[in-house]
């Protein structure tokens, strides 16, 4: 199934040299480019990650410290299986 998580802010840019933001997400690279929904809120894929495989995604959210528990907001897909649907398929 699908899975989520999240990242927190590395670095400035994403991998599509957008600048990172809320609705931004870090999935598989041939996904680049596609919007999908999540937990009711839409979602586009600017970024790619070493540890994102096809069925998953990662979510970007904002964090003073990256290691707390305040990354998952906004993020309240964070660490759930729900299904992703991804538009324009």
């Amino acid at each position: 199934g699908d899975s989520t998580g999240a990242y927190c802010p590395w670095g400035s840019r994403t991998a599509s040299g957008e600048a990172v933001r809320p609705g931004v997400a870090a999935c598989y690279p041939a996904r680049l480019g596609q919007d999908f929904l999540l937990a009711g809120m839409e979602f586009q894929c600017l970024d790619t990650g070493s540890m994102v495989g096809w069925g998953n995604v990662d979510i970007w959210c904002y964090s003073a410290s990256c290691w707390d528990e305040a990354c998952t907001e906004p993020c309240p897909a964070f660490n759930t299986y729900e299904e992703i649907t991804w538009l324009g398929e």
